[in-house]
Formats: C-alpha cells, structure tokens, sequence
C-alpha cells in the first residue's frame, strides 16, 4: 500500500549566475509518503437535515492532507468518487435535503497534499454508514 519513497535529504550544488555570484543554494527535503490504515465514521447511522464525522487513520497525514473517497450509493453497484472529499484527518459532513437513503459504503480513500492531483491510488478500505429520512 505504499511506502517511503526517498528518505533523506538530498543536497544540490549552488546555482551559477552568468557573473559567477550564487543565486541559490540548498537542499530539497523528501517528504514520506502519505499512508491512510483506515476511515470511520461516528456513528452507523445519521438523519437528512443532521451531521456525521468521518475520521481517517494514517501515518504522515496532516490537517492539510486531502482525501479523495471512492463510494457506492444505496442500491448501486457502481463505484462514485468524490474528490476532495474532506480535508484533515477528521470533519463534519452534513447530510442535505435530496441525499438518498439507505447504506452509503466508503469503498476506498485516496491522500494528497494538492488539491488539483487525484493521480494516486485508492487504499481499499469498507466503511457503511446508513441514511434515514428520520
């Protein structure tokens, strides 16, 4: 499911002006690979008009870290994907007017740190929440 890709840091020689003076020097740090263990919710069942808490477990995740997830509505067999689902390790979700009722299942979730790249992989987890009208 993933690992480190780089560990270290990697040095960089200085950067050369025509004129010979440095116009930057430094080093680039490796960042460790964002790794999701598992998503929860709350509770198993929530209402429309109320609210529920998604919580996801990791290793370098951050209150920045986006997660994409991959779902399945009520009755579908087909896989959904709502990008940028949440950001940080735990958030509200509301449930609005119009959602559909019955079992939402959380099939995988995708990390990232920007929130335009959707490229990476889903970890394949199985989280069910229930919908009521009441």
């Amino acid at each position: 499911m993933g690992g480190l890709s780089v560990i270290g840091v990697l040095p960089f020689a200085p950067l050369l002006g025509s004129n010979g003076k440095i116009l930057w020097k430094g080093t680039i740090a490796a960042t460790p690979a964002l790794l999701v263990n598992g998503l929860s919710f709350d509770s198993a069942s929530t209402r429309i008009g109320s609210a529920y808490t998604a919580t996801v477990t990791g290793s370098n995740l951050t209150s920045q870290t986006y997660f994409d997830v991959r779902y399945r509505a009520p009755g579908s067999k087909a896989d959904n994907v709502a990008p940028n689902w949440q950001t940080g390790l735990s958030a509200a979700h509301n449930v609005p007017a119009g959602t559909g009722t019955g079992s939402w299942t959380v099939t995988g979730v995708r990390a990232h740190q920007d929130a335009t790249d959707h490229t990476g992989s889903f970890v394949p987890v199985s989280t069910t929440i229930t919908v009521s009208s009441q």
